[in-house]
């Protein structure tokens, strides 16, 4: 299991009921959390909006979960995803 960090907004005084709650971001480490939240209040776009961090645990990541989206390569090249197999 892991812990993980997502960040919510809600508007002025509804932060008690999780259906009022906007899905914002999710980190793997709380001091990035914390930085990304610093980071919100000085945005116009969350004046008014209530911040809420919640702490969830969560399985570990299977990697093979899912599907590959995009792959950037270490020299910055964008490989067209549908060319290759993913495993």
């Amino acid at each position: 299991m892991t812990t993980h960090y997502r960040i919510f907004i809600s508007n002025k005084g509804l932060f008690q009921n999780s259906a009022n709650y906007s899905f914002v971001a999710e980190f793997a480490d709380q001091k990035l959390a914390a930085f990304y939240v610093q980071h919100m209040r000085g945005k116009k776009r969350y004046d008014g909006k209530n911040i809420i961090i919640r702490e969830v645990t969560l399985p570990e990541i299977d990697p093979a979960e899912g599907r590959v989206d995009g792959v950037l390569t270490v020299t910055g090249e964008a490989l067209p995803v549908d060319e290759y197999e993913f495993s």
